[in-house]
C-alpha cells in the first residue's frame, strides 16, 4: 500500500509527532505493510532532531535505522525504521479510560480485565457474587486501578444500577467488554426449554442490556468501544451446543447492526471469537482426548486467555478506530 502525504518540517521530538506520523507509526506497530515514497521518509527523518534519532537507533541497531540516522532513506521502502518508536506500550495506552468487563473473575474475563489494568485503564470487573467481586478488587493494588462489582447480567435493574454507579464514580464507561456467559450443553433431543432460555438470556440478551446502558454516555463523549466475546461455535456450529451457537451467532449479528448505528458517533462495535482456549476444564482432559481435540487446530495447541485479551485490547485501542462491525477469529486456524 503506497501512502502519499506531506510531512510537516516541524516534527519536533519523536515522542510527540503529528497526527499523520502517529497514524503511520501505529499502522506499522500493528504489523501492517505501509510503504511510502522515499521523499516522505527523508522529510520525516530530516525533521526529526538528531538526538532523537540517535536514541532510537541505540535501542534497535538495525542497518536501516543507522542509515536513517545519517539522513538517507534511498533503500528503505517501509516504516520499519519507526517500529520501535511505536511499540505496544505506547500504542495500547489506556490511561484515563474506564473499562467495564463482565464476567471478570476468572479465565478469559480475568485476563482481559488485568491486561487493561496493566495498560493504565481503570477497570471495573463484574462477578455474580460479592465474594467474586472482592477477589477482583484484590487484584488491583498499587499502580493498578480498578475494582470488582457484583452483577447479574440477566437483571435489567442490576445493569442499570451498576452503570449509574460507575458513571457517578468514574465519569462513565469508555470501553465495554461483554464477556459474561454460560453453557448448558446437551443434544437438542434432550434440551429443556430452561437450558435454551438461560443461555440465550445470559449470553445474548445481556449484551443488549449492557450496550444500551452505556451507549448514551459514549455518545456524549463521542468515543466508545464495545467488544463482545463470541465463539468459533457461532460460525461453525457444534453438536450439543445449539443454544450456545445460536446466542453467539446472534451476538455477531447484533455487533454488525449496532456498529452501523453508532459509527458516526465515534463508537466502534466488534467481537472476538475464540477457539479452544486453555482453561480449568481443558487442564483435566486426558492427553489422548486433548490430542484428538488439537487435530482440528492447525497450529497444534490450545490458545491462551492472554491471547484473547490482546485481541480485545487491539480492537479497543484508539488506533483501531477504523475497524467496526467485525468478528476477529482467534482460533489457531480451526475456522478459516
Amino acid at each position: 500500500m503506497l501512502l502519499e502525504s506531506r510531512v510537516p518540517h516541524t516534527l519536533g521530538h519523536m515522542a510527540a509527532p503529528p497526527r499523520f506520523v502517529r497514524g503511520l507509526v501505529a499502522a506499522v506497530a500493528l504489523g501492517l505493510s505501509v510503504q511510502l515514497p522515499n521523499r516522505v521518509l527523508r522529510e520525516a527523518f530530516a525533521a526529526t532532531p538528531v538526538a532523537a534519532r540517535k536514541a532510537h537507533v541505540a535501542t534497535s541497531g538495525s542497518i536501516g535505522q543507522e542509515r536513517m540516522l545519517r539522513g538517507t532513506a534511498s533503500d528503505t521502502r517501509s516504516l520499519r525504521v519507526m517500529r520501535r518508536a511505536a511499540e505496544s506500550p505506547a500504542l495500547l495506552d489506556f490511561t484515563d479510560k474506564v473499562v467495564l468487563v463482565t464476567g471478570a473473575s476468572r479465565g478469559i474475563g480475568a485476563a482481559i480485565a488485568d491486561r487493561f489494568a496493566a495498560a493504565g485503564a481503570t477497570v471495573i470487573g463484574t462477578a455474580t457474587s460479592d465474594k467474586g467481586a472482592e477477589a477482583i478488587s484484590s487484584r488491583y493494588t498499587g499502580d493498578l486501578k480498578g475494582e470488582g462489582m457484583k452483577l447479574d447480567v440477566v437483571s435489567q435493574d442490576e445493569v442499570t444500577a451498576l452503570v449509574k454507579a460507575v458513571t457517578a464514580k468514574y465519569g462513565g464507561v469508555d470501553i465495554l467488554v461483554n464477556n459474561a456467559g454460560i453453557t448448558k450443553d446437551t443434544l437438542m433431543l434432550r434440551m429443556k426449554e430452561a437450558d435454551w432460555t438461560s443461555v440465550i438470556d445470559t449470553n445474548l440478551n445481556s449484551i443488549y442490556r449492557m450496550s444500551a446502558a452505556v451507549l448514551r454516555g459514549m455518545t456524549k463523549k463521542r468515543f466508545g468501544r464495545i467488544v463482545s466475546i463470541s465463539s468459533v461455535v457461532g460460525s461453525m456450529g457444534n453438536a450439543g451446543q445449539a443454544n450456545y451457537a445460536a446466542a453467539k451467532a446472534g451476538m455477531e449479528g447484533f455487533t454488525r447492526a449496532l456498529a452501523r448505528e453508532v459509527a458516526s458517533r465515534g463508537i466502534t462495535v466488534n467481537s472476538v471469537a475464540p477457539g479452544f482456549i486453555e482453561s480449568d476444564m481443558t487442564a483435566v482432559l486426558k492427553e489422548e482426548w486433548k490430542a484428538k481435540l488439537l487435530e482440528s487446530v492447525p497450529v497444534g495447541r490450545l490458545g491462551q486467555p492472554s491471547e484473547i485479551a490482546d485481541a480485545v485490547l487491539f480492537l479497543a485501542a484508539p488506533a483501531s478506530g477504523y475497524i467496526t462491525g467485525q468478528s476477529l477469529h482467534v482460533n489457531g486456524g480451526m475456522y478459516m
